[in-house]
């Protein structure tokens, strides 16, 4: 047994390799872990430690045996990656979480803090522990304190009230709002990227033009990307919408997925060029890059498409 060289956890498997300057194993928080030196000292100066051991925990369990080597040359595209959320939708996730992972009402959560932490976007353990006992002095917890080790949660009939509030909100609803060119010339990119690749990663794809309403189409705009847990916008046909769709969703906090085709990337405005946009003309690779994007930022959902 060692610490993982990430986020320090005991009770991890660690061998050091190229004599100490890299580091292969297995943690239970970070999970499946290579990286180097160099990338764990720049992360930490950065203060993103957190958001890397929180990307390796999103990534599906088929991800792990292709995972890249975590270097200085790729991690900041890595933490990039994950975004951090606002204090109270992390306590949002967090009551989601322990609710999710409990058997049934009544009985004890699995969530651990010791190693679940990532999950809610924490900056360590010690912040998950704050967090479960300031839900539990709301009545939202119920758990026992014995010489500084808090047990698994118990979560009340108040937090199940919550949770059910939150599953048809947006930080945990399972719809992803699409914000692209309407136009025949891009319906392509809808059918054989965007749609496909957003039910792949187990999310249910929203066009406000594909839904019948009476509303003003922006009431009716704002109003479902506040539903959405995060937004995909194909800046193709440099649309203005798919702008200000793109920042209102970023302003609420919700992760943007970026995506243009190839051709136009030189197109793009100056303040959105600085993110990581999926650059496609093969609509095969793009679905793929966009479902792997969605896994990494925010975990595999559960819808299935009928």
């Amino acid at each position: 047994m060692s610490s993982c060289p990430l986020c320090r956890s005991a009770n991890a498997e660690f061998r050091s390799a190229t004599k100490g300057t890299s580091f292969e194993g297995w943690c239970p928080t970070c999970t499946n872990v290579k990286i180097t030196s160099p990338a764990i000292d720049l992360t930490r100066q950065q203060g993103k430690a957190h958001l890397l051991s929180a990307f390796l925990r999103d990534l599906p369990e088929r991800n792990w045996q292709t995972l890249e080597y975590i270097t200085e040359a790729n991690v900041e595209r890595l933490t990039d990656s994950v975004s951090e959320i606002p204090l109270v939708e992390q306590f949002d996730r967090l009551l989601s979480i322990v609710c999710e992972l409990t058997p049934r009402f009544g009985e004890a959560s699995s969530f651990s803090y010791e190693k679940d932490w990532p999950l809610i976007r924490a900056k360590d353990s010690s912040e998950a522990l704050a967090m479960l006992k300031a839900l539990k002095a709301d009545g939202s917890m119920v758990a026992e304190d014995r010489s500084g080790i808090f047990v698994p949660p118990t979560a009340t009939r108040k937090a199940f009230e919550r949770y059910a509030e939150l599953k048809n909100a947006g930080p945990m609803s399972s719809q992803a709002f699409v914000a692209m060119a309407f136009a025949p010339l891009y319906a392509d990119a809808w059918h054989s990227i965007i749609k496909p690749g957003i039910v792949a990663a187990g999310y249910r794809p929203f066009r406000v033009d594909q839904k019948e309403h009476a509303d003003k189409v922006d009431d009716l705009i704002m109003a479902e990307i506040r539903r959405s847990k995060f937004l995909v916008a194909d800046f193709s046909g440099q649309r203005g919408g798919v702008y200000f769709e793109a920042g209102f969703a970023h302003g609420l906090g919700r992760p943007v997925i970026w995506m243009c085709r190839d051709e136009e990337k030189d197109k793009l405005h100056f303040d959105t060029r600085q993110y990581n946009h999926i650059l496609y003309t093969n609509f095969a690779e793009a679905q793929t890059k966009l479902r792997d994007r969605i896994v990494a930022i925010l975990g595999e959902g559960a819808y299935k498409s009928e």
